[in-house]
């Protein structure tokens, strides 16, 4: 895959355009496949006995990296000892945040503003210098069962620091800032709390009085800044960065046949992991429910017989044999290589990947739920709106012909004569649809005879104005002879046009929209 000449082939200005920017903005990965020297990538897939593969290599992509300012900050095997034995996912990838800073600095240059003075004045520190710039080239993600059981809720993310004690300082005045602002905007519902693990502090993020599952914690420990869900998991994560841990990831039986074997002494530049036969268990019973839902989507009311019985093997036939999935980034010389393999089996990659969020299925599965019925659901309301506009309209309708028939075929001098008289009640001028968004009324009559003795079919006497203001294509119309009728947009124009509807627009106060 040849980007730069496939662009010179098909576009050459739009080639041009793009390896200006990429030079102009430096740093940014589109560089990499513009001009002279871009790089080629080559890949190739497929399956042996066990696993399927996919392997990808960027030819020159390191001298390339370089040129971008993105020298490669490579893993070690030791790096890994900071996430525990029990780790089911993790990944390991370089935060490239130079580059970023310096995209930013030329962006700001470029347009002439910088947003960022005005964020820093409002927080009282230098956002890109005291908290950014102190991020360093390497982060870590990881979910395990010490950190919270293995699911979503156990993910920890691992961020090195340049300078520990000046993202330290600059925190402290963040943590001070947020709270000022938490106990003025959010009447103290929201406030980071603190306390002290081990000798180092640990921050929550908390919202006393409500019920909300999550309690976002972080702390700044051995030289990295870490996140997590919860305060257990900081805890678990903290004690397993410390020195003092007797085990890792790299004592697992799982990342040591899949993963360790692959890592070259020289270091990796990332790298992905899924403990795939621990967590298909836990994703069985989702998938299962996915391949039902599959199979009810392909099945047909003309053709019930299409798809008959379980997508899905037995559970001792879908679990056996289950390989690992992950995939390693290496530079091999001046190549960027890349090598992604798991299961061949994609049903059990999905559940594998379910399995990774199976303890937030509590809350998934009723916003799955909730998320096929509320299309219905929200067309049955808008169904049972256009009914009851329709009637409300339609006693609009009868009820200036009552007034007519009763005042010897005279029109109302306004629609409130017909409130007044008792013929309607105020309540239903108001359109379950909407009001209208310009605060004029909903729903408007024309105050003339033919409205109210015509009798005629295809003369206009009154139309839901809200529907019709506020842009709804199908809209209600009240006719001379009492029938009320769900109209489009361009056929409600073409009874405008009409001679006998001259003027109706306008007294219908639904002109210019």
């Amino acid at each position: 895959a040849d980007v730069n000449g496939l662009l010179n082939m098909f576009a050459p200005g739009m080639a041009e355009e793009f390896e200006a920017q990429a030079q102009m903005m430096g740093g940014g990965a589109l560089g990499m496949f513009l001009g002279d020297d871009a790089v080629v990538v080559e890949f190739a897939a497929g399956v042996d006995s066990a696993q399927m593969h996919f392997v990808s290599r960027m030819i020159g992509a390191k001298s390339a990296m370089e040129a971008n300012g993105a020298a490669p900050a490579l893993f070690s095997k030791d790096h890994f000892k900071a996430i525990p034995r029990d780790a089911v996912r993790i990944a390991a990838m370089q935060t490239n945040i130079k580059s970023t800073l310096e995209a930013f600095e030329i962006a700001f240059a470029m347009s002439g503003e910088d947003p960022i003075a005005e964020i820093n004045e409002e927080l009282g520190v230098d956002i890109m210098n005291d908290v950014f710039a102190n991020i360093g080239d390497r982060a870590m993600f990881y979910q395990s069962m010490s950190t919270g059981g293995g699911g979503l809720t156990s993910a920890v993310v691992l961020l090195e620091l340049r300078d520990a004690d000046g993202m330290g300082r600059a925190h402290r005045k963040l943590v001070s800032k947020l709270n000022e602002l938490a106990s003025d905007e959010a009447n103290g519902y929201v406030r980071v709390q603190s306390r002290t693990v081990g000798g180092t502090e640990v921050f929550s993020m908390t919202v006393p009085g409500l019920p909300i599952p999550f309690e976002p914690s972080w702390a700044i420990s051995n030289g990295h800044l870490l996140f997590t869900l919860s305060p257990l998991s900081i805890e678990a994560a903290m004690a397993q960065l410390s020195p003092a841990a007797d085990s890792s990831v790299l004592e697992n039986a799982q990342f040591q046949s899949a993963m360790l074997a692959r890592i070259p002494d020289e270091g990796i530049a990332s790298l992905q992991f899924l403990d795939t036969p621990r967590m298909v268990e836990k994703g069985f019973g989702m998938t299962n429910l996915l391949t039902s839902a599959i199979a009810n989507m392909a099945r047909s009311p003309e053709h019930p017989d299409r798809v008959q019985g379980s997508l899905m093997p037995s559970f001792d036939e879908f679990v056996m044999g289950v390989q690992a999935s992950g995939s390693i980034s290496t530079f091999d010389g001046d190549d960027f290589v890349t090598h992604y393999f798991g299961d061949r089996s994609m049903l059990v990659q999905i559940s594998a990947g379910l399995g990774t969020i199976a303890d937030m299925q509590g809350l998934l599965v009723p916003a799955v739920a909730g998320g096929a019925l509320l299309p219905a659901l929200s067309k049955a309301r808008e169904r049972a709106n256009q009914i009851k506009s329709t009637t409300q309209l339609r006693s609009i309708v009868m009820g200036m012909m009552i007034y007519g028939n009763n005042n010897n075929d005279q029109p109302p001098a306004s629609i409130e004569a017909l409130i007044e008289q008792g013929i309607i009640e105020r309540e239903i001028l108001v359109s379950p649809q909407g009001s209208a968004w310009d605060g004029g009324p909903d729903y408007t009559v024309r105050l003339t005879e033919e409205a109210v003795s015509s009798f005629d079919a295809r003369y206009i006497a009154a139309i839901d104005r809200a529907a019709y203001v506020n842009g709804e294509w199908i809209i209600n119309v009240g006719f001379g002879d009492g029938h009320v009728e769900a109209l489009n947009r361009s056929y409600i124009d073409e009874l405008l046009a009409e001679d006998r509807n001259k003027g109706a627009a306008e007294e219908l106060q639904i002109e210019g929209f």
